[in-house]
């Protein structure tokens, strides 16, 4: 197969890994860049070579996949679920006593249920006491 080919192909792969965002198409993509390249450097080999060294290439390089994504994750702090007790949440529907409504935790809607000893009013700020499923148990701060 021509050079230009698998230059066009990996090219093609690279674009559609922008648009994926997986991180699986760009370690074929470069693939066969390197394919095309050693055929463009003088490398004379049948087509079935040309695809025996695309594949070794390929997955090859699809090894590097774990520490290139952590790479990119620098920063990125983990968040499990059970860090979120004893977090503040902002209350967004009133919610009666052990009744329950909505609460803001994080950027994100959760239901709640009022664990205090009184409604809780919309805007308000309580604690997370404890989170069972999608619920989250609130008591006023």
């Amino acid at each position: 197969m021509e050079w230009w080919i698998w230059i066009l192909v990996g090219f093609l792969l690279l674009g559609l890994e922008l648009l994926s965002t997986t991180l699986h198409l760009a370690f074929f993509g470069i693939g066969a860049l390197l394919v095309g390249l050693a055929i463009a450097l003088g490398l004379d080999v049948p087509l079935w070579a040309e695809l025996l060294l695309f594949t070794a290439a390929s997955v090859g390089l699809l090894l590097f996949r774990q520490p290139v994504l952590r790479l990119f994750r620098t920063g990125q702090e983990d968040r499990r679920i059970d860090d979120m007790v004893g977090e503040t949440a902002v209350v967004r529907d009133e919610i009666a006593v052990n009744a329950l409504g909505r609460a803001e935790l994080r950027g994100t809607l959760w239901t709640a249920r009022n664990m205090a000893d009184r409604p809780l009013v919309p805007g308000e700020r309580c604690t997370v006491v404890k989170i069972e499923g999608l619920t989250l148990f609130i008591t006023s701060t």
